[in-house]
């Protein structure tokens, strides 16, 4: 069997002018023999991705190294609307394990973010990960964006804190953190390469991704009876409402064995039909509902709640 830890070669990071500061960290990092997660902290554009990728490539030099990726709304590894693992240097390809959210934004879904990424750690360590990086979605620190953050830093308790900023933005949250964390809060600016993309751009991201997990998908039916579907009964659970619905196709163990589209609704007659790539139908035991629907061949999208 492949060692999940394993892939492939390091990429090189010629190609941008790596931030001083970068280097700094990686450098307290591999100094540091004690620690086990490094969680990065930003908003949006503010270059954490690219930095989690040049971490994760350059500590494997050293350990096992597992990404985390907890943005639902631009996963690099995962599909969106989940969390994901996968091995450092990202490579591409199916992801270790994903955990369904169900939705674009963590925004009201902070119990199932906190379960997530719980779960996906866990995950890490059980498959032999020495080290991890973790990646986040952009902060936003009014509607509660700052109580999902504690969250998620209380789901993992990471060793190390990462604060991506352009001037302060990121200091009210880090100050309720500061009495627990001090000095493993590292402060780092926003590299100067950093690009801001769009909401079309980060929608047809999102579009392209969609496209490649269904490329291969074929209609599945489901017996109703065998699953807990979660919530028991959606919101527009009609079946001509529900169809296009994301839904996440979930083992005993709370990882999505597929994602899918329903096609047709009607559990009570014990039957959920599914368009999703192939998957092995015993595996599944729990059907979850999300809140985003997919129709068309572009992949557009829109939000039930």
């Amino acid at each position: 069997m492949e060692d999940p830890t394993s892939g492939p070669a390091r990429p090189s990071f010629d190609a941008i002018r790596v931030h001083q500061e970068w280097t700094r960290l990686l450098q307290h990092l591999l100094a540091d023999k004690d620690w086990r997660a490094v969680l990065l902290l930003g908003p949006v554009d503010s270059g954490k991705s690219t930095l989690c990728s040049y971490l994760g490539a350059e500590l494997t030099s050293r350990w096992r190294t597992a990404r985390l990726d907890c943005d639902p709304g631009q996963s690099q590894i995962g599909i969106p609307g989940a969390l994901a693992l996968g091995a450092e240097p990202w490579g591409g390809g199916p992801p270790l394990a994903m955990w369904f959210l169900g939705a674009l934004s963590p925004a009201g879904h902070g119990e199932g973010i906190e379960a997530g990424a719980a779960r996906l750690a866990d995950k890490a360590r059980e498959v032999g990960f020495q080290r991890m990086v973790v990646d986040s979605w952009g902060y936003f620190g009014m509607g509660g964006g700052r109580a999902l953050q504690r969250r998620l830093v209380s789901a993992l308790r990471p060793d190390y804190i990462v604060a991506v900023q352009r001037t302060d933005e990121l200091e009210p949250l880090l100050a309720l953190l500061e009495p627990t964390y001090g000095h493993h809060i590292v402060r780092i600016g926003v590299s100067e390469m950093v690009r801001k993309r769009s909401q079309e751009q980060r929608r047809m991201y999102r579009q392209e991704r969609y496209a490649a997990y269904f490329r291969d998908a074929a209609s599945h039916s489901l017996e109703a009876r065998r699953l807990a579907i979660v919530p028991d009964r959606p919101f527009g659970a009609e079946s001509p409402a529900m169809r296009g619905r994301v839904v996440g196709l979930c083992g005993r163990d709370g990882f999505v064995v597929a994602l899918g589209l329903v096609e047709s609704w009607e559990p009570e007659k014990g039957i959920v039909r599914v368009f999703s790539p192939s998957f092995e139908a015993n595996g599944v035991t729990v059907l979850r509902v999300g809140e985003i629907v997919l129709a068309g061949p572009g992949w557009e999208e829109r939000t039930v709640r």
